[in-house]
């Protein structure tokens, strides 16, 4: 699930307390179908590293939470020790060029944002296969969630299922697999592949 653009694009994190409670309220009534939670910090918020020290340390341990970072001077050694202090993860994405693949909290959590163009395209199956080497090594010690974008030419299924048959090879589905293939992952406990909905224009700040 992820966080609402209040707390993370609006409040930059600032006083989390209040609505990060609120926040968390709603998302508990899920109970045991309640999976990682994700603050995606927004484009153009450079580092602060007092103000998401304040936020983690509020942030409730029962709970499993992921943090990802749209501008590369956060990907540092004191950002992943203080992730790591609080057992928070790190989200590793491909919108950043080289984004480390660090592992700070209980969990890997990748985001594929695109293949050529932002939110669209087909990755190629050489891109995948480093990739799927690292996720399927990280799998064999602790739970990997992978996201793909949605996008208008349903990429996002093919990309998914054709990772998904690298890292586990016993689907039998070829690659690339059809636009118009409808048949959907069966989901293991270790690997968990979802397709998102590109998100709205931030509000201005």
């Amino acid at each position: 699930m992820k966080a609402n653009r209040y707390l993370t694009h609006m409040k930059k994190l600032k006083d989390p307390r209040v609505p990060l409670e609120r926040f968390l309220r709603g998302a508990q009534r899920l109970q045991g179908r309640l999976g990682p939670i994700l603050y995606q910090l927004p484009p153009h918020w450079g580092k602060n590293l007092d103000r998401l020290e304040s936020f983690v340390k509020v942030l409730p341990a029962e709970l499993t939470h992921v943090v990802e970072f749209r501008e590369r001077d956060w990907l540092a050694d004191d950002t992943y020790e203080l992730l790591s202090e609080h057992d928070v993860s790190l989200r590793v994405h491909d919108m950043l060029w080289r984004h480390p693949r660090r592992v700070t909290g209980p969990i890997v959590y990748v985001r594929f944002h695109g293949a050529g163009r932002t939110y669209g395209g087909k990755y190629r199956p050489s891109r995948l296969g480093s990739w799927g080497q690292w996720i399927t090594e990280q799998s064999r010690r602790r739970d990997v969630f992978v996201y793909f974008n949605k996008d208008e030419n349903a990429y996002a299924v093919c990309n998914a299922l054709g990772l998904r048959e690298i890292c586990t090879p016993r689907t039998g589905c070829d690659w690339p697999l059809d636009r118009a293939h409808s048949t959907r992952p069966q989901v293991s406990r270790a690997m968990k592949f979802q397709y998102l909905t590109p998100p709205s224009p931030a509000p201005a700040v």
